[in-house]
């Protein structure tokens, strides 16, 4: 296959994942924001004015506060629901901001997914880290993405299964409950080393000395 053709193959499943996973991802955020705004015993009006704005791991702060405020904590799964969530937070800020690239760096041929034919991209803030200790790469490719669209849904059904408990309860069917119970996909991505710019002048000169 010509590298063209390759380009194109790839563009294609990464931007369809892309697609998937920002429109699970504003699924998700529309729970945590009605989740908030019943933690705060607000209704919708009242909560849209109040939370205007606020971002997911605000929103899950504010959340632990008000129910710990109240002598509780959050259930177990829900508390994992919001650790996994912020994880993907954390990679979603990047994909958005970044961008993903092809990189010339070996180090993504380590980090190639065992189980899948995906060629790995670079996921990195070369253009904004104003220094090299700032600099930060991760690998990326379509099936990571698929992982987090996954895991987004099984959020996404765990914090509505909430959303009935705190209105009082309510039926759950069992293909959602087996569902909100699957593992999670998703690992985050151990960071790529980028190569060390060689040092010159007097620094360099200080560094060889015994």
């Amino acid at each position: 296959m010509r590298v063209e053709e390759s380009l194109v193959d790839f563009g294609h499943r990464y931007y369809f994942e892309l697609g998937r996973f920002v429109d699970q991802f504003a699924r998700v955020e529309k729970s945590v924001q009605l989740i908030l705004f019943m933690s705060a015993e607000v209704d919708i009006v009242h909560g849209r004015a109040l939370f205007a704005g606020t971002k997911n791991r605000e929103a899950i702060a504010l959340i632990r506060k008000l129910h710990e405020s109240r002598a509780g904590r959050l259930p177990a799964d829900i508390e994992d629901a919001f650790k996994q969530l912020l994880e993907i937070n954390s990679t979603r800020d990047a994909l958005v901001h970044w961008g993903v690239r092809r990189s010339p760096y070996s180090a993504l041929d380590s980090l190639q997914p065992e189980d899948s034919a995906d060629e790995v991209f670079l996921l990195s803030n070369s253009l904004t880290a104003y220094s090299r200790r700032l600099l930060r790469g991760y690998p990326m490719s379509p099936v990571i993405v698929h992982c987090m669209s996954n895991d987004l849904r099984t959020i996404e059904v765990k914090l509505e299964m909430f959303l009935l408990d705190l209105n009082g309860g309510g039926p759950k069917q069992a293909g959602r409950t087996a569902l909100a119970a699957r593992p999670w996909f998703y690992k985050p991505p151990q960071v790529i080393p980028f190569p060390q710019a060689p040092r010159s002048g007097a620094l360099a000169r200080q560094e060889r000395q015994p």
